[in-house]
């Protein structure tokens, strides 16, 4: 399988939602062995099944993959919208040493963003999500890393910078989620109910257009329930998309993630 074939399993042309699927992890796929181990199954019970339910699925890594994966085996179509890249290899030269710029750790990953870990789950679960021949209607679940942001570990030279942001451009509009029978939108979070900020932008359009907004943290039980988002800062502004991606760094093959420069970075 290479990386094409694995992209059309996860992004079919038949799927009405495959427009929204990011490449960016894929692209970076060659044909290595998947090495994710899953946990097991996820308890979708609460999960509503009406037809007229899309889901967003916001979680830390492979666990966004495979909850995505317990919620296509009650009938909806996983979307991945992962814009981080892997880290294509280790650095050759470590940094140099000084105050202002330590030396890695050895047990501090090179990629601020496991994106590595995204990226073999996919591949493990593809044999997988092709078996069930989803109808191209399926309603979606849009799969979100919720360590997109941050990562993991300070941000220093020599690391792999592939932190990343989501803009309500990545998202169906109102519109066409009401023209497919979607009326409502499950949030899927650790543990916070309301969404993060830059996914905010895109979950307030949606409400302010008549769609209701649920929610049911992964971490508490009981049925999901309805909230209201408030206004994100600068929502609808021309410069939200250019202040927001501020300072992230751009990935040759799309997305985010590049190598934060070993010499000439923070020096005192």
């Amino acid at each position: 399988m290479n990386k094409h074939e694995l992209f059309s399993i996860w992004a079919p042309p038949e799927s009405v939602w495959s427009r929204w699927a990011k490449g960016v992890v894929f692209a970076h796929y060659r044909g290595e062995s998947p090495l994710h181990h899953a946990e097991p199954a996820i308890d979708t019970s609460w999960v509503p099944l009406d037809r007229a339910t899309a889901i967003i699925v916001d979680l830390p890594g492979a666990l966004s993959i495979e909850f995505g994966m317990s919620l296509a085996r009650i009938g909806f179509r996983p979307v991945p919208l992962f814009n981080a890249a892997p880290a294509s290899k280790l650095l050759s030269v470590p940094p140099i040493p000084n105050a202002n710029n330590p030396p890695l750790e050895p047990t501090t990953r090179v990629e601020v963003v496991d994106a590595t870990s995204i990226l073999h789950a996919v591949a493990a679960f593809a044999d997988e999500l092709k078996g069930f021949e989803l109808p191209a209607d399926a309603p979606p679940a849009f799969l979100l890393d919720a360590t997109r942001r941050y990562g993991e570990g300070a941000v220093t030279p020599g690391r792999f910078d592939n932190r990343s942001v989501c803009f309500a451009a990545d998202f169906p509009s109102a519109a066409f989620l009401a023209s497919h029978g979607i009326a409502r939108v499950l949030l899927v979070e650790e543990s916070d109910e309301q969404p993060q900020s830059d996914l905010a932008h895109a979950v307030r359009r949606w409400q302010d257009e008549g769609v209701t907004i649920l929610s049911r943290p992964l971490k508490e039980t009981g049925q999901p329930k309805a909230i209201v988002v408030p206004k994100p800062a600068q929502f609808r502004s021309l410069w939200q998309r250019f202040t927001v991606a501020l300072g992230l760094k751009r990935n040759p093959l799309g997305g985010f993630g590049r190598e934060i420069p070993l010499y000439g970075y923070g020096a005192g």
